[in-house]
């Protein structure tokens, strides 16, 4: 694994989530986010607005979609445009030529199979216009999907609650068809993993299943041509031992992909099998969410950056410890959008990192 420190990116904060009178509306993760046209969009999400989880709180999902001018320096200037259909999170999102696809994800009531398009009514970027695409074949959230060539893929998340080895695409070319199904990705189920395209081919990384009680440390590439799987290897952190990247974030750019956040297996494993009491009631730094931004491309892996630590409400932490993330690239940039600092306790900072 190679390694890499700052002389390689800059990392800066870039503002907050959208004000709102309710302010706990700004913290929230599981976001449907995306940049067209100039402007950083984000919607839905969800979070735990009056009583945190560790207390027994109640989960609260959100519709609103909010946009902002990314060509305005340092300072995001929010405002809302629309609202999802249904308040959803944990769906995924598709960056593609003429706008966003949102895919999927659920609220506290329902999972979703609905995959929408978010597009500009007219070039005054006032108004958007939402367009239905074929629906997946079966309800669906915590998967992941990215675009590889003219492919949109979806892999893995709960099917009817639990972890699958769903993998799908659908022909943008030719949107339409139904949803393709293609060979499952071998090893475990498993819900929130990232992934990540080079070419026509789709890298899956990470995740792990609660209901099992497993965490997958196990990657692969799909090869679109021969519509084959192969085991690849993993990232490691700087001492040489692997990464868990459940729970991260992942974005395409460039024939590069980036990865941030996790989970930390260890920790993490405790939670799903024996959690004692005070689990969820640890300082924010004792989880120890992956503090890396890695790189991985067609050399392999990289570390680009271990985030130096910052004061936040739960302490002094790595600004890229986090989980429940969004990551988005405006071809030149990347934005780190909010996420989990430990179990429930969610920030409302953006920061933008810019990678040589």
């Amino acid at each position: 694994m190679r390694g890499g420190r700052s002389n390689v990116c800059r990392l800066r904060t870039h503002g907050r989530f959208p004000s709102s009178r309710n302010r706990y509306r700004t913290r929230c993760i599981g976001l449907f986010r995306g940049d067209t046209a100039g402007y950083l969009i984000i919607a839905g999400g969800c979070n735990f607005p009056e009583v945190p989880i560790a207390e027994g709180g109640t989960k609260r999902y959100y519709k609103g979609i909010y946009a902002t001018p990314l060509d305005k320096g340092i300072r995001l200037t929010w405002r809302q445009i629309g609202a999802l259909p249904d308040a959803a999170a944990y769906g995924v999102s598709i960056i593609t030529g003429d706008g966003l696809i949102f895919i999927g994800g659920n609220n506290q009531k329902n999972t979703f199979s609905s995959v929408i398009r978010i597009r500009w009514e007219s070039h005054s970027r006032e108004r958007i216009q939402i367009d239905s695409l074929p629906g997946l074949p079966f309800p669906s959230d915590n998967m992941t999907g990215c675009r590889a060539g003219d492919y949109l893929y979806v892999a893995g998340g709960n099917k009817a609650g639990i972890p699958c080895h769903q993998f799908i695409r659908l022909d943008l070319r030719h949107e339409e068809l139904r949803w393709e199904t293609l060979p499952p990705f071998p090893g475990q189920a498993r819900i929130q993993l990232v992934c990540g395209a080079i070419g026509t081919n789709f890298f899956l990384f990470g995740g792990f299943n609660l209901t099992a009680r497993s965490i997958a440390l196990n990657d692969y590439l799909y090869r679109a041509e021969a519509k084959a799987w192969e085991e690849i290897t993993g990232p490691v952190d700087e001492y040489s031992s692997p990464l868990a990247l459940g729970g991260g974030a992942s974005v395409s750019m460039n024939d590069r992909m980036f990865f941030v956040g996790g989970i930390h297996r260890n920790l993490f494993r405790i939670g799903m099998t024996d959690p004692p009491a005070d689990y969820m009631k640890h300082p924010a730094a004792w989880y120890r969410f992956n503090p890396y931004l890695l790189q991985y491309d067609v050399n392999g892996w990289s570390i680009l950056e271990k985030s130096p630590a910052k004061r936040t409400g739960a302490g002094e932490l790595p600004v890229t410890a986090r989980t429940g993330a969004s990551f988005v690239n405006d071809g030149k940039n990347l934005y780190l959008i909010g996420g989990e600092l430990k179990p429930g306790i969610r920030t409302n900072e953006i920061y933008r990192i810019t990678v040589k």
